[in-house]
């Protein structure tokens, strides 16, 4: 710590006038020159608060903490606003900004803070100065804390569980937001089943995130009504789980981790049939993770029995699935169901449609909106093409935007439901895929009188192309589209970890006249970098009367990648 900082630590409440290196703003300033002294204070405060508010640095750049620190000086008058307001610095308590060696700083702030709500934000590992402070904050100031959201990795030995756990057991009166964020689970011998999460008393709270800390159901904590956010490792059956969120009217956002701990009994106690619906008109984000295959269907009971709002998104994770026992059919119906909410209740939305070996994904394309459903598997689902059925037309035909990254063996003229899929996506208007896709799809389309897929498609972008692309399939898919009165307008060739001789004469193109190739970015050999002078990608208008530009193994793309 330099000296500057030691002297402010030790002189907080000194005029900002004793600070030598500040010589010349200690004076009367004009502000005419200085527009920014005439903002009234209150104004400023709004301001200071606005910069507290700011995530925390998960390094240890510059945070909440450091931009409260250097605005305070500035001049006399922000240094007096700023020292005057202990809520300020109750709202940094940036942990990465707060890993000295020393305590100097971290004593400093919550002096400054005094008896205000305190706000601890950022990340630490176990047995480190981070991880001490946490421990000493949860210990020490339990009862101010207005929020906690911190990204820790947890083991059975650490500190900081251990004072998460004696922290959980007391009444929480001013707790509005409980996040922590792990790739761990927190030790489950902190939580017995029979914890009780805050005493049963958290008046103020929220927003609730916390993968493995066991909630008693019964008693129901009173906290679990009021909540707009739970994303937990719930130990509940499936009767409780749906009972507790019965009981939840403004729940938004509502994520379900993997069930660790063994003494969990089973999730169905009664029939599927006799678990009760229930209505939550507020709930937008849905976030399911499953580590089994028995998981996996025990979450899509769930999601059969929750009717969330008509742009709810859903989220659905899986680390494995059993696929010869017909547990697909949870991913038809969960896709199905979801996408009928949202068909229900808006006009026809321009879609993309993300189709690859272990995912879908559905999304509004270019669009700032958040509606998506997303299934996503640790393996390759042996059949990733048949859920696709399942959609409504509505959705189908909403698809403005497909991408396949389906393997070969998964895609081909040969799938029963192939003919199916793409027959009933009229609207595509952007194709995104591998070239031995296209094939599979010109292959099918070619030798019998099938009908005309992709009535609407204008772009074609290849990716993942290898160093034996042919493309010779490339001009018979467009010729055969040219004579059916369809003709592609746009080829992008995206090629940005391969060398560009990988695309190989593509000359023959040229007698497509108005057809757009693109390809890029450019790279040179060697750099990594962009082409000096040129754009991240180039293109080139067939009938130009330059068809060698097509020709990338020629010498005018030598020694460019």
């Amino acid at each position: 710590m330099n000296q500057h900082y030691e002297e402010e630590v030790n002189s907080s409440t000194a005029p900002f006038e004793t600070y030598p290196e500040d010589e010349g703003l200690t004076g009367e300033l004009d502000t005419q020159f200085i527009p920014i002294l005439t903002v009234y204070e209150d104004i400023l405060r709004e301001i200071f608060c606005l910069v507290t508010d700011q995530p925390a640095s998960y390094s240890n750049n510059k945070g909440p903490f450091t931009s409260l620190r250097q605005s305070s000086q500035v001049c006399s008058l922000w240094r007096k606003i700023i020292l005057g307001s202990p809520s300020l610095w109750g709202k940094v308590i940036a942990l990465n900004e707060l890993n000295q060696e020393t305590d100097y700083w971290r004593t400093e702030v919550l002096n400054r803070a005094k008896k205000s709500f305190l706000h601890i934000q950022g990340s630490f590992c176990c047995d480190s100065v981070g991880e001490r402070f946490f421990v000493s904050l949860l210990d020490n100031h339990w009862a101010r804390i207005r929020s906690l959201h911190v990204v820790v990795a947890l083991n059975e030995v650490s500190a900081s569980g251990e004072a998460l756990c004696r922290a959980l057991r007391v009444h929480a009166p001013y707790l509005q937001h409980f996040q922590i964020v792990t790739d761990f689970y927190i030790p489950c011998q902190f939580f017995s089943s029979g914890f009780h999460a805050f005493a049963g008393g958290a008046p103020a709270l929220r927003y609730f995130e916390a993968p493995g800390i066991r909630i008693s159901h019964w008693p129901r904590p009173s906290w679990l009504s009021q909540l707009r956010c739970l994303k937990f490792t719930s130990p509940f059956t499936a009767y409780e789980l749906l009972d507790a969120l019965s009981n939840m009217p403004s729940l938004e956002t509502f994520g379900l981790y993997a069930r660790v701990h063994r003494e969990d009994g089973p999730f169905f106690q009664v029939e599927k049939a006799g678990l009760p619906t229930v209505f939550l008109p507020r709930l937008q984000d849905i976030d399911m993770k499953s580590n089994r295959p028995s998981e996996f269907i025990e979450y899509s009971a769930i999601l059969d029995h929750i009717i969330p709002a008509g742009d709810c998104s859903l989220l659905v994770r899986s680390r494995d699935i059993d696929q010869d026992a017909g547990n697909l059919v949870p991913i038809q119906h969960a896709l199905s169901t979801y996408c009928a909410f949202f068909s229900r209740l808006h006009k026809p939305p321009n879609l993309q449609l993300f189709v690859a070996d272990r995912a879908f994904r559905i999304l509004q394309s270019n669009s700032s909106s958040t509606i998506k459903f997303q299934i996503f598997f640790a393996i390759n689902l042996l059949d990733p093409i048949t859920p696709l059925l399942s959609l409504s037309s509505h959705v189908m035909q909403s698809v403005v935007h497909l991408i396949l990254t389906l393997s070969d063996g998964n895609f081909g003229p040969t799938h029963p439901n192939f003919v199916k899929i793409i027959s009933s996506l009229p609207s595509v208007r952007t194709l995104e895929t591998r070239p031995h896709a296209l094939q599979r799809i010109l292959d099918r389309v070619l030798p019998g009188n099938h009908p005309t897929f992709f009535g609407s498609l204008e772009t074609v972008k290849l990716i993942d192309i290898e160093d034996n692309f042919e493309a010779t399939f490339l001009f018979a898919f467009l010729m055969h589209r040219k004579s059916q009165g369809l003709p592609i307008s746009t080829i992008d060739l995206h090629i940005p970890t391969t060398p560009l001789r990988t695309l190989g004469n593509l000359s023959m193109l040229d007698s497509l006249f108005g057809l757009k190739v693109v390809w890029g970015p450019i790279l040179v050999r060697g750099t990594g970098l962009n082409r000096p002078g040129s754009e991240e990608s180039q293109e080139y208008i067939c009938g130009s009367g330059n068809p060698e530009a097509l020709n990338f193994t020629s010498t005018v793309h030598r020694g460019i990648w």
